[in-house]
């Protein structure tokens, strides 16, 4: 049986003018599930990742726990990119385009996360009710090219492959929307619970593809140390 270890990178820099790069608290987490994924038996045979910089990271700290790490060469898939969220953003609220205005906006609230979640929910909502032309990259484009991503790999892939896909949370929804018939409707109470570094498995067997797991993250459970688990 084929499996597909689904992973979000790690913990990113949000907040910042170059969100694409792991915090520290982003490396560790990264590190922690490479040790564990091990400890479960779970080695790769093949390592795929999106083009981000955050995918190669988490990768590269994932990896550090195999023995012969400098064999497993990543693949990289654009497919497996994470959609423009300043594109998102911007054409929402046309005064937060570019990283250093979101910095600004945050910075000036008393609750960035909260303040920024909630202007992020209404800027997703507006890329979902099918604005085509508007985005660099459209809701119908991006899905679809996911779930090409998620077929390439699935089609290149030996009988009893384990292959780790480091990725984003906006592909990863799309792939559990997809393979669950979930309407667009709900992507965002989705995507919000994937966890940074957290693992989906999906299983390819002779009754087709199908989730073993979502959003695993006991790799920073039980670590015992708090502040651990994080959504951004």
């Amino acid at each position: 049986m084929t499996t597909l270890h689904l992973i979000r990178h790690g913990q990113a820099s949000f907040g910042a003018d170059d969100y694409d790069c792991l915090s520290e608290l982003g490396v560790k987490q990264s590190r922690l599930l490479g040790e564990w994924m091990l400890r479960c038996g779970e080695v790769p045979t093949r390592i795929v990742i999106g083009p981000m910089l955050r995918h190669r990271q988490t990768a590269d700290a994932c990896m550090a726990a195999l023995a012969d790490a400098a064999a497993h060469t990543p693949v990289t898939l654009p497919g497996f990119a994470e959609f423009d969220h300043l594109d998102v953003l911007g054409r929402f609220r046309p005064e937060l385009s570019g990283a250093s205005a979101l910095r600004e906006f945050l910075e000036a609230s008393k609750d960035p996360r909260i303040e920024f979640q909630s202007v992020f929910r209404g800027a997703m909502q507006r890329w979902l009710d099918a604005h085509e032309d508007d985005y660099v990259e459209s809701w119908s484009v991006f899905k679809r090219r996911c779930i090409e991503a998620l077929m390439q790999t699935i089609e290149t892939a030996a009988v009893d492959d384990n292959v780790w896909v480091i990725t984003s949370g906006g592909p990863i929804a799309v792939i559990v929307q997809h393979l669950l018939d979930i309407p667009d409707a709900q992507l965002m109470r989705l995507s919000g619970t994937l966890a940074n570094s957290g693992v989906t498995r999906v299983h390819r067997g002779h009754d087709g593809l199908r989730i073993g797991a979502f959003n695993v993250a006991a790799h920073l459970e039980s670590a015992g140390e708090s502040g651990l688990v994080t959504y951004r």
